[in-house]
């Protein structure tokens, strides 16, 4: 017959905590990791609220829409610059055929 007492209810109830507290810090490392930009009260608020995880994936969320707007801001000056060069060579070339420097082979 098993036989559970108040002391090992206690103690289960103690490692639950324990382990709870662990999981929670394991996010906030998590999240420091992925947004190293995160403010104090965003740590607090993953660290004691109730929605721990939908907290975590808003901010991950966030995060990802930063990063893809980031790359697309490269690709996009990137492209500038691509622009700017051929707009460049296209002057050159003007300038080349309308001052008679072509050379005739």
């Amino acid at each position: 017959m098993l036989c559970i007492t108040i002391y090992d209810v206690g103690e289960y109830q103690d490692k639950q905590a324990d382990y709870r507290e662990s999981c929670r810090d394991a996010l906030v490392r998590q999240y420091k990791i992925t947004n190293p930009m995160a403010t104090a009260d965003d740590l607090e608020q993953i660290r004691n609220g109730d929605e721990d995880a939908e907290v975590f994936k808003a901010k991950m969320l966030q995060r990802d829409q930063y990063i893809v707007a980031r790359n697309r801001l490269a690709d996009i000056q990137d492209r500038h610059m691509d622009i700017v060069k051929l707009s460049q060579s296209i002057r050159e070339l003007h300038q080349v055929i309308f001052t008679g420097d072509i050379i005739r082979s």
